[in-house]
């Protein structure tokens, strides 16, 4: 109501409208607009500072009256002039208060926080992971037994707090310390099915679960723990891949641009049509999305996949002819990198590589010795039986010292196992192998089909990939198979695609068939 102290005198109250306080107060937008609105409330007076007022609280805004702030802020270059003028008294100049307040997601924004207040501290650079300091405090019971370092940093700074939304501590230096980030709800809460998968877990957040769970010691794929909920709850893991050689990346997209692919088929379709395709029922999209790589092979290339610790490539088998190529392959085994890994010295690699070398020789060597000199095995190999074996000698003598027994003889069977294993896939020749697949380019991918594989003559073992493969910068998808271009099927199958009637043609048409799960639509 209107502060008129009169407003109990029947007689003033009678000649006199009393117009009723804006809710709005000083904040009000309607004041200049709306002259109806401006007869018909009160609004309170200009705050007597102008142009230099900095007081951003919500109270102090709701009180007074102000002159609009200098769309330039402080970096206004007649603020920061220093001189008195008039656009200084017409414009106030400072940071607004960001509307996310304790909760602004934007904290790493360099632009947004030089524009904008928060109720908090500069953030730590290295939150919310990698800083060691808030990770001490956050683990410690006793703050004071803290490094003083530790201390001062955690004071200094901000950082993210473990509980979002869901955090209970009330303290103003809590408040004032940390930043608060509301991810979004899980829609199940206490009832969730999914709180042993580490994307769904760092995605939602879950009551009595911690949206930035403590890092566990172990790496996901060493930690025995991984698939325990009580374990998985408290704990997140990095390394989600070993170092298998299935996630390394080869360019073999580079020249592929699947956004004009995709926008190619939509229209060849849409012109076949004569209309716009209509929406695709949500089912359907369900069920696509729940579709799995599935990949057959036969017991052969199954036992080498076993051994090598990925699966391979028909071009990836060809070279396994070479023992230097297959020398590499043993090098960048997850058994033997992680021996690498622990050590980090020069010479041990060295010598392990050149261990390796010898012992590959070796079995190849014995190989070529039983087999025509057409096959190629052996070809390569420059040194003579005697030679290698003195090398694996002088080299196990030296490992021995330098590391322990165990990591040799997991190199040395790391390197047999491999060697033996990649002679057994060209002495048992297995696959497919199409003629075609070398001009399409399909032998140095890994052949696989979305949904039920049914190709019996590719072997009878079944392996399912996991659904973040199909997001590799690697991988490519088509709704045909590659060799349905070469052979004429597709053009049979799909009206919409006209034949090339070339074989030069049919392999630029599957190029432009290729599609990328990246690409939205």
């Amino acid at each position: 109501m209107t502060s008129c102290k009169l407003l109990n005198d029947e007689d003033h109250a009678l000649w006199f409208v009393h117009r009723t306080k804006c809710p709005s107060g000083g904040e009000c937008k309607l004041l200049i607009e709306d002259p109806a609105h401006s007869n018909e409330f009160e609004h309170p007076q200009v705050c007597h500072e102008g142009g230099q007022c900095n007081n951003l609280s919500s109270e102090h805004l709701k009180a007074f009256r102000h002159v609009p702030l200098c769309r330039y802020g402080v970096e206004c270059v007649e603020f920061n002039r220093g001189t008195a003028s008039s656009h200084c008294k017409e414009f106030r100049h400072c940071k607004p208060m960001c509307r996310q307040g304790h909760f602004c997601v934007r904290f790493h924004d360099q632009k947004h926080m030089t524009e904008e207040s928060h109720p908090f501290q500069p953030p730590c650079p290295f939150t919310p992971f990698y800083c060691r300091h808030h990770t001490l405090l956050s683990e410690v019971k006793n703050i004071q037994s803290l490094p003083p370092e530790t201390q001062n940093h955690c004071l200094h700074f901000s950082h993210v707090c473990r509980y979002g939304r869901n955090c209970h501590e009330a303290s103003e230096l809590h408040w004032e310390k940390t930043i608060h980030i509301a991810r979004n709800l899980c829609p199940y809460g206490n009832r969730c099915s999914k709180t042993t998968q580490e994307d769904h877990l760092n995605s939602f957040s879950h009551p009595n679960i911690a949206d930035i769970r403590r890092l566990c010691v172990n790496p996901a794929y060493e930690c025995p723990n991984r698939r325990t909920h009580d374990h998985i709850i408290r704990y997140r893991h990095n390394g989600n891949f070993d170092r298998s050689g299935v996630i390394r990346y080869f360019g073999l997209n580079m020249e592929t641009n699947f956004v004009k692919n995709q926008e190619s088929i939509i229209a060849a379709i849409n012109d076949y049509n004569k209309k716009p395709l209509t929406k695709i029922p949500p089912e359907i999209l369900k069920w696509i999305r729940g579709l799995q790589h599935v990949h057959r092979c036969s017991k052969v290339i199954f036992e080498s996949i076993l051994v090598h610790g990925h699966v391979m490539s028909r071009e990836h088998m060809e070279h396994l002819l070479k023992p230097q190529f297959v020398a590499q392959a043993v090098q960048q085994h997850r058994r033997v990198q992680k021996i690498f890994d622990r050590h980090k010295i020069q010479t041990i690699e060295d010598r392990a590589k050149e261990y390796i070398r010898a012992i590959v020789n070796v079995e190849y060597a014995k190989k070529a010795n039983v087999l025509p000199p057409s096959t190629g095995i052996g070809a390569g190999i420059t040194s003579t039986s005697e030679e290698n074996d003195c090398i694996i000698r002088r080299n196990e003598t030296i490992l021995s010292t330098l590391t322990s027994q165990e990591d040799v003889d997991i190199i040395r069977r790391c390197a047999t196992e491999i060697a033996e294993a990649s002679l057994n896939l060209h002495a048992n020749p297995a696959g497919i192998g199409y003629v075609p697949d070398k001009a399409l380019g399909t032998d140095r991918h890994v052949f696989s089909i979305l949904g039920p594989h049914l190709g019996h003559y590719y072997g009878d073992i079944v392996l399912v990939f996991k659904h973040e493969l199909k997001h590799h910068p690697d991988a490519n998808f088509s709704m045909q198979a590659a060799t349905s271009y070469s052979s004429g099927r597709n053009f049979t199958h799909r009206a919409w695609i006209k034949d090339s009637n070339t074989a030069e043609g049919r392999v630029k048409q599957f190029h432009g068939s290729k599609l990328h799960c990246s690409v939205p639509g």
